[in-house]
């Protein structure tokens, strides 16, 4: 049987500790580190150095081993402490891709049975409405109501019902599947302001861009600059007593803008 030079202790959950008989270690030689973890570290002089922290004191600070080829006892434990990190992440990967599957196996029936009991209650012309999740405020789910690429509110759907999924203990569901929906009529109204909202938001932007391109030729016909528009703001000048300044726009005779300001006292 080999001489101890430390071994891999791993705790309840399995997660592993490096237990390590020091070797070219100054005056730790010899002696047992415990609790050790791999970790890189700064030094001063050097840079980043890869180590292995230990729950004991040196000078006050985590006892740190240098991991290094004059220590192959050392570089053996922090591979077997990888190899055992490696397998604790392959379980965690495991245990949530089966946890992610069996939520979702539990979605799909709740929606399921959902669908059974309240789609049957959409009147005939009744538009069924995605209800998306999208966070949580105040103690209340908030939503998303979307039909037929238009975004609603809750004012405009009616909800048909719902089922939903409580852990064990757990005040509020985790899952909640809502059949809504909207009237044919009321979708074809939120279509037709949103269109007649598109339709004046052009009409303003074309109003507004020939507005400013007659100003520009009033100012190259007169060779004199003309005011396009105007607005108070902040005073930027910190010296004056002063809390707004008036700020003009001007269309330049050259096709140029240029802005002035002045201070109101």
């Amino acid at each position: 049987m080999g001489k101890y030079t430390g071994e891999i202790v791993k705790d309840e959950l399995g997660y592993p500790t490096i237990t390590y008989v020091a070797e070219d270690s100054r005056e730790w030689t010899g002696k047992t580190a415990t609790g050790g973890h791999p970790k890189t570290v700064n030094v001063r002089g050097m840079g980043k150095v890869d180590v292995v922290q230990f729950k004991e004191k040196y000078k006050s600070r985590p006892l740190s081993i240098g991991i290094k080829d004059s220590r192959p006892n050392l570089q053996n434990l922090v591979a077997q402490y990888e190899a055992v990190i490696e397998e604790k992440k392959a379980e965690h990967t495991k245990r949530a891709e089966h946890t992610k599957r069996a939520e979702q196996a539990e979605k799909d029936a709740c929606t399921k049975e959902a669908e059974a009991e309240f789609l049957p209650m959409i009147p005939e012309n009744g538009v069924r409405v995605e209800v998306i999740k999208t966070g949580w405020f105040d103690g209340y789910d908030q939503f998303d109501y979307l039909c037929e690429g238009e975004k609603l509110t809750w004012r405009d759907i009616t909800e048909a019902g719902e089922k939903s999924l409580t852990r064990e203990g757990a005040m509020a569901p985790w899952f909640r599947e809502i059949v809504a929906y909207v009237t044919r009529e009321k979708l074809e109204e939120i279509k037709a302001k949103k269109a007649a909202l598109e339709t004046e938001k052009i009409t303003r932007k074309l109003a507004e861009e020939n507005r400013v391109a007659l100003i520009f030729v009033t100012a190259k016909t007169t060779g004199k600059k003309q005011m396009l528009s105007s607005y108070a703001t902040e005073c930027d000048d910190r010296n004056e007593e002063c809390d707004l300044d008036n700020v003009t726009v001007w269309a330049m005779p050259d096709g140029a803008r240029t802005t002035t300001r002045t201070h109101t006292w």
